[in-house]
């Protein structure tokens, strides 16, 4: 069931695929696809119920944001702080998932990873 509902939204979500991008698909296991599916569709239907606007606001302080050295938590997820080297402007502060998936500080998308030698 779960790996026919990842193939599905895989195949039918143009978003799911992009979020995706770079990721070695044969290497997931199911429980990574099981919390793929969740995630997502938690964050679709969050920014459906709320006609998009959550996605492009940062967190109020009811949303728990707790910050422990160079780790931030949101929602129950830990993201990593990273600075990126953007060739002469100056470098800002992003974060960085367990799955390489590179956020800004609005917690919006923004990429990927694409060096597999970095550690978490």
């Amino acid at each position: 069931m779960v790996e026919n509902e990842f193939s599905k939204l895989y195949m039918e979500d143009k978003n799911f695929r992009l979020a995706l991008e770079g990721t070695s698909l044969k290497n997931l296991t199911l429980r990574d696809k099981y919390e793929l599916i969740i995630a997502y569709s938690r964050r679709r239907d969050e920014a459906s119920s709320e006609g998009g606007s959550r996605l492009g606001r940062r967190p109020s302080d009811s949303e728990s944001v707790k910050v422990e050295g160079e780790y931030v938590t949101y929602k129950g997820k830990r993201y990593k702080r990273v600075q990126l080297d953007n060739e002469g402007e100056d470098d800002e502060e992003y974060l960085l998932d367990e799955l390489g998936n590179i956020y800004d500080t609005q917690f919006r998308l923004i990429g990927r990873a694409d060096d597999e030698d970095d550690e978490y």
